[in-house]
């Protein structure tokens, strides 16, 4: 991790400094906001470790780049270390991107990469809509065989799918494990958008259908 030139916050009566999975306290929180750009969600690189965050008001819209402090919740329906709510969140300064690890779709589903920027390299195989959250489209990335989710937010699956099918690309982006129901599908998976993903070798993009 990259020192963050902050003032360390004193703790408040009630909360504790970096969320703790083991209590259900509030916390605050500060760090470097990391890509991707996401709608309801941010990377953020703390003094503890790196955390993908849910952004519990609309209000809150850090960008990539800035140094945030901020309070946070956690989630009572959820167990996961990424169940955390952050608000009240306000900028303190700027801080540069690290730069992202290579990796490799076998690496990234043993595990060896979350809560990590990486970059890796494969073929998109498909575009789909998540059924459940349909601001959420994935493409299915393959490097021989092995295949991972790529989640992108707010994107048009059409022009996913025009632009990247059977293409071979570089993807950057945020490395995580997965929560929730989707675990049992893909338990690690990769966070990013169409800015952070370079073609390599043009593929045949066709329309998408839902």
């Amino acid at each position: 991790m990259i020192a963050l030139s902050i003032v360390q916050m004193s703790l408040w009566a009630s909360e504790q400094v970096n969320p703790d999975p083991a209590s259900n306290r509030p916390f605050r929180v500060h760090g470097l906001v990391l890509p991707p750009r996401l709608q309801n969600h941010l990377v953020l690189q703390g003094d503890d470790k790196t955390r993908l965050f849910y952004l519990s008001e609309k209000s809150v819209h850090p960008h990539v780049g800035d140094i945030i402090e901020a309070k946070g919740l956690p989630n009572p329906e959820r167990t996961d270390e990424n169940g955390y709510g952050l608000f009240a969140c306000k900028t303190v300064g700027k801080g540069n991107i690290p730069p992202y690890s290579p990796a490799s779709i076998r690496d990234i589903k043993r595990g060896l990469f979350d809560n990590r920027l990486i970059s890796v390299r494969g073929r998109v195989l498909d575009a789909m809509k998540d059924d459940i959250a349909p601001n959420y489209t994935y493409l299915i990335l393959a490097d021989n065989e092995e295949t991972i989710p790529v989640t992108c937010v707010n994107a048009d699956p059409a022009d996913l799918s025009g632009r990247f099918l059977q293409a071979e690309v570089e993807v950057c982006g945020f490395c995580s494990p997965t929560t929730g129901h989707r675990r049992k599908f893909h338990p690690h998976g990769i966070w990013s958008e169409p800015a952070l993903i370079r073609v390599l070798k043009q593929g045949y993009g066709t329309p998408f259908e839902a």
